[in-house]
Formats: structure tokens, sequence, C-alpha cells
């Protein structure tokens, strides 16, 4: 049996377009998503972890919006579709979203009537990234252009990450997942799913899951070209 899940008429608002005017100030856009979902759960109770939370998907669409900060509409609806389907199933023992499509609506400039819309539908077996395996997990280079990076980590239960920031213009983290991870700094703060992380440039942050099942988390870099040999050198990871 397959669930399907939609979310209908998601405002938000970014930087989107390619001209001087557009990369100044933000614009709204309007996204429709529909995934399908394996049956994740026998739903003998009303408690949450029986399916999948919506709310999680809405935010990191919002996230991926406004850091990425898209000149085209064709990118970003691909990117967010291709991200939202590969975090998600990411460790999961069979794909949590077989499939999905995305829609994404602007409305023209300097028109009263007028919108641009582009939809992009993929199956799960279609999202595959080159996958950099590590003693504490893995990472996945999700988007690289000259503009800016985004990632994918999975680290492991009982395991811990050390990663510094490259120096880039801008880097944010964001939590996918349930999960107990955590970040070393003299001070434990416990990273709640669905939030997001501002990281200063240069800066080593450890990140130790202390739960019992792996945490997914993407990190957005924005504003300085790095290539992609470079930018895993920059990267500094280390396993536990």
């Amino acid at each position: 049996m397959q669930t399907t899940i939609e979310i209908r008429d998601h405002d938000v608002s970014c930087v989107i377009g390619c001209l001087d005017w557009e990369r100044r100030q933000e614009q709204s856009l309007r996204v429709n998503l529909k995934l399908l979902a394996n049956d994740t759960g026998h739903y003998e109770s009303d408690e949450l972890q029986q399916t999948i939370d919506y709310r999680l998907i809405a935010s990191q669409i919002d996230f991926l919006l406004k850091n990425l900060k898209f000149q085209l509409l064709e990118l970003a609806s691909q990117t967010l579709l291709k991200c939202v389907l590969r975090s998600w199933n990411s460790e999961a023992e069979s794909f949590v979203f077989t499939e999905g499509s995305i829609q994404i609506i602007k409305k023209v400039p300097l028109s009263a009537d007028a919108k641009a819309v582009v939809g992009v539908s993929l199956r799960s077996n279609e999202v595959n990234f080159l996958r950099d395996i590590q003693s504490w997990g893995h990472k996945e280079v999700l988007l690289q252009n000259k503009d800016s990076s985004l990632w994918l980590f999975s680290v492991l239960p009982g395991a811990s990450l050390e990663i510094t920031a490259t120096e880039a213009d801008h880097c944010e983290d964001y939590f996918v997942n349930q999960g107990l991870l955590t970040a070393c700094e003299g001070q434990n703060l416990i990273l709640e799913s669905g939030k997001s992380r501002v990281v200063k440039s240069s800066e080593t942050t450890v990140y130790q899951n202390k739960g019992d099942a792996p945490v997914v988390f993407l990190r957005v870099l924005r504003g300085r070209v790095v290539s992609k040999d470079k930018a895993q050198e920059k990267a500094g990871i280390l396993g536990a």
C-alpha cells in the first residue's frame, strides 16, 4: 500500500531570478509538492512517529529556497525534489518515497496576470549521487555550481563527525530527521529536526549522534567558487 502526501499552495519568499534587481530583493513563489510513500506503519496509534511529518518537508523546502537563492526555476524545482527524495530515503531499508513531483509558480515581473510555471517528476531510483563512505557514516554532494553547494551528511548511531566550514560567504546546516544529534562547542547543543544553524567561516564543529538511528543533515555553502575536489578537501571531515 502507498500513502500520498501533498503540500499545496505553499508560499515562500526568497531571492529567485537572473536580473540584477531580482538578486537584490525577495519574490514570492508558490510550491506544490506530491510524494508517493511506502506504507510506513500500521497506524495503530495516533502518534506522529507512525507517519511522515509534512511540516518538516515544508520547512526543508523553505530552507533550500531561502539559502540557495536560485536563478532558474528549472534548477530550483529539480534540486528541491531530488533533495527531498534523497534525504528521506538516505538511510531507509527501502524507499520511503518511491516517487514525487513538484511545481513551482512565479509571478512574471511587470505583468498583472502572467505566471511562470515549472514542474518536475522523478522516481526515487532515478536520484543517485556519489556516496563518500566513512567510519562515521557518509556524505553526498547534491548540488555543486559556481554560486552554491549542497551537501548531505548521514551520521551513524554512536558516531561523531568533525567538520570545518569552508570559506564561503554563507554556510548553514539543516537537520532533516528525528534524532539525538548534538553539537559540541564547549557546551552540548541539541539539534532539532526541521531547524537550521548558521556556521561561521572556518568554524569547526563536532556533531555527535547519541541516538539509536542515523541522523541526516544538509549543509548549504553559498557565495564563493569552490571546486568539487577543493570543497571536499576543505571540509576537514574526520571519523570518530
